[in-house]
């Protein structure tokens, strides 16, 4: 599978509705490109937003970002719905940066709040870290 992500264009901050949203996991869960691809437009401009806000290097947030959803398209089958999928999303984010740079990501305390009740459900670790 290929995805690119690429600098998001300031109009991909698509709201889509919860229904909307349902149904394209739904679809994603079942290896739909397409759907997987609606998603993408929809989160990508957020996902690199918080990626290169931990990061602080766009280059790296971009693999990191286009990591994201590669790890979310594989693990659809897992998503439980427990959380909203933007926060699903972030907390993939939030692992991989943190895998991917030990020490040297900046987190932000609010961050670490509000994703520290969600489970690890790639089975990434957070290791030292404490909310």
């Amino acid at each position: 599978m290929s995805v690119t992500i690429g600098y998001p264009r300031m109009a991909s901050h698509k709201q889509l509705d919860t229904a909307t949203e349902q149904v394209l996991v739904e679809k994603c869960r079942r290896q739909n490109y397409e759907a997987f691809g609606q998603l993408v437009d929809a989160y990508q401009s957020r996902v690199l937003g918080f990626v290169r806000g931990m990061v602080h290097n766009s280059e790296e947030a971009l693999d990191i970002t286009q990591e994201v959803f590669i790890k979310a398209f594989q693990a659809f089958g897992r998503f439980d719905g427990r959380s909203s999928l933007r926060t699903w999303l972030f907390r993939i984010a939030y692992n991989l940066c943190v895998d991917e740079n030990p020490g040297k990501c900046r987190i932000n305390g609010s961050i670490l709040r509000s994703l520290s009740w969600m489970p690890n459900s790639l089975g990434t670790s957070i290791v030292g870290l404490k909310p």
